[in-house]
């Protein structure tokens, strides 16, 4: 109890000094900061969009860019920015505070609770990337209850509302359910189609970072075929890894080894319990945030993705490989967690199963057939419904640029960087 007092006091003194700061400090119109919650990692539509910016500016001194992280950063990510001339702050500091509430754009991938930002002010913009689509209730959307908490939880939201300029959506209709959530008026709320659905493009240059972690997923694949799982948290219940006791972990690595597969294992970034009882490195492997911080690096790789309420399969819609659903608390999650904007039967682009003996038999159906999607059709209904209307055929972090700033040199600095890989 006393940890929770000391963490709430210090949070109050951190917004009272903002609050006092944010009166005294100029607005400097060249620098943006880019902002993500303490325990997620600088990954998807933050990362790629910052990258760009800094592709695009190297070479000039137009403008500062920063990024700022209440909690640590991966060194190998903190190199990699540094090295094209992003500042990074990692953990709170007045320096950071300083830089963050002096920048003329503050760029969000969460909320902006995280930036410790005190309101709205004059010649500041507030971008929010937000990192996923709406298929469960989100913000404004979820069921209120009538306790301390969950009014506290709400007031912020709305707050949080005033303060934003701008919000990003996967697609047109996500644009609406967006508006909805978040309490911003529509011409607020911009289909741009996620930033990070760029990564998924062979021709998307990677960061040095993220080209090593790619090559570290090559070599623990080692030829096979991967299989991604990606549940993701619950609030109110225990782990989604409980379902994987000895008996399915077993089933699991007998199928790997019969088919010439691997499972990747990949826990929300909010999951605590430990992989080791699971992952044994060679059959199923630990595929983290922590190990890959950019979940393109597998969805590039994979050849079918089991998932529970995640919007993580929209990304991998692209690939048009198989989708399996593993839901075995649907009417838990219905009544008792967050729920959903849409009725999961109906938009869900493959079957849902509520064990893993029947996702095991898909899956080894499916290696069978070479990964051959059972029902194409739903795949391109849920692409109509939650990718842009090209397809991908578009950059989404180009529609970001354009929009947010002024950056008309993007495609040759990414020329360029192709160049230097080859």
């Amino acid at each position: 109890m006393r940890f929770v007092d000391n963490m709430i006091a210090r949070r109050r003194t951190r917004l009272w000094l903002a609050r006092l700061l944010d009166r005294l400090l100029p607005v400097r119109p060249h620098r943006a900061v880019f902002v993500t919650r303490p325990n997620v990692a600088i990954a998807g539509n933050l990362r790629i969009v910052l990258d760009a910016l800094a592709d695009a500016a190297a070479g000039t001194s137009r403008r500062e860019l920063a990024v700022f992280k209440d909690g640590p950063i991966a060194p190998e990510t903190a190199a990699a920015l540094a090295e094209k001339g992003v500042k990074v702050f990692e953990r709170f500091s007045i320096e950071a505070l300083c830089f963050v509430l002096s920048s003329a754009t503050v760029v969000l991938s969460h909320s902006a609770r995280d930036a410790f930002l005190p309101g709205r002010r004059r010649g500041r913009r507030v971008i929010n990337l937000w990192h996923g689509v709406a298929l469960k209730r989100i913000e404004l959307l979820m069921e209120p209850r009538d306790d301390a908490q969950s009014r506290a939880r709400r007031s912020l939201m709305v707050r949080n509302a005033r303060l934003y300029d701008a919000l990003i959506a996967s697609s047109p209709v996500d644009r609406v359910v967006n508006a909805q959530a978040f309490g911003l008026p529509f011409e607020n709320v911009h289909a741009t189609g996620l930033p990070r659905f760029d990564y998924m493009r062979a021709d998307w240059p990677l960061p040095r970072d993220l080209r090593r972690q790619a090559a570290a997923l090559d070599t623990l694949i080692g030829g096979r075929r991967l299989v991604l799982y990606a549940p993701t948290f619950r609030e109110t219940a225990n782990s989604p890894l409980d379902w994987m006791d000895d008996a399915c972990v077993a089933a699991i690595r007998a199928l790997c080894r019969r088919m010439g597969l691997v499972l990747g294992l990949r826990p929300h970034p909010y999951e605590k319990r430990p992989l080791d009882a699971v992952c044994d490195g060679i059959d199923i492997i630990d595929a983290s945030p922590a190990r890959f911080a950019e979940a393109a690096l597998l969805l590039r790789r994979a050849d079918a993705l089991v998932v529970d309420y995640s919007s993580i399969w929209v990304d991998f819609l692209a690939r048009r490989k198989p989708i399996l659903g593993l839901v075995p608390d649907y009417d838990r999650y219905c009544s008792e967690e967050r729920g959903f904007v849409y009725t999961q039967e109906s938009v869900f682009p493959g079957p849902l199963h509520r064990d893993w003996r029947a996702v095991l038999a898909d899956l080894e159906r499916l290696a069978r057939t070479n990964f051959e999607p059972a029902d194409a059709h739903r795949l391109d209904a849920a692409a109509g419904l939650f990718l842009p209307p090209d397809r991908l055929a578009g950059s989404c972090t180009r529609r970001c640029i354009d929009l947010f700033f002024d950056v008309p040199t993007l495609a040759a600095a990414h020329a360029n960087l192709r160049g230097a890989e080859r």
